[in-house]
């Protein structure tokens, strides 16, 4: 697969102050940040707004991460995911371990240094861009 620079990133999580915190480092680390509280919102806010990578936490109300990482699948099966959770299981699996089988490329477990997010993200990058 054929990938470009991450430029544009959508940061879905109901954790207000951890998201404003998130998109504030990322913003100050050249990139373009949309937040959306929920997966549904987020879902809406894709298909309007071109992004190029998706951070989603797994327990939210209205539509949680694992729905929300299946939907982006299903339409944009190229869309480059990371999950993020403070934790907890389903059915006896790691909610992450769970993510990243449903789809997502990356997991990061809460609570994470800003450093390891920027990290995360210039993993999912080609080496030569």
């Amino acid at each position: 697969m054929n990938r470009s620079r991450i430029k544009t990133i959508l940061i879905i999580d109901d954790d207000a102050p951890l998201a404003c915190g998130m998109q504030k480092l990322l913003v100050r680390n050249a990139y373009v940040v949309h937040v959306a509280r929920n997966g549904k919102a987020g879902l809406a806010l894709l298909e309007k707004e071109p992004v190029d990578l998706v951070i989603t936490d797994i327990f939210m109300e209205e539509m949680e991460g694992l729905e929300t990482i299946l939907a982006i699948r299903q339409k944009h099966p190229g869309m480059r995911v990371v999950a993020m959770s403070g934790g907890s299981s389903v059915v006896g699996l790691d909610c992450l371990d769970l993510a990243v089988t449903l789809g997502a490329e990356m997991a990061l477990k809460k609570p994470f240094a800003f450093d390891a997010l920027v990290d995360t993200i210039h993993q999912m990058e080609p080496a030569c861009a």
